[in-house]
């Protein structure tokens, strides 16, 4: 449980902290909100830095989605194993 905790706090921060940084059109958007961000932060070249941190933002949401959907600690098996 701690895991999803600290995955899920560490995603919504890191969203929120991202979209911060986005035009106007991005920030206020309602749907595909999580998907439209980190497309526009991933659509700014190799070398540009909202490049990185749109990598690093879906592999945090990632986390998170494991976390929530796989009921299991990192390094534990899923399925009862």
């Amino acid at each position: 449980m701690a895991w999803r905790t600290s995955a899920s706090r560490a995603y919504y921060g890191a969203f929120h902290a991202a979209r911060e940084v986005a035009p106007e059109n991005i920030r206020n958007t309602k749907k595909d909100a999580h998907e439209k961000l980190i497309s526009w932060l991933a659509g700014h070249g190799k070398n540009d830095w909202r490049t990185v941190i749109g990598v690093i933002l879906q592999q945090i949401r990632d986390h998170r989605r494991k976390a929530d959907y796989e009921r299991c600690e990192p390094g534990e098996r899923s399925g009862g194993e």
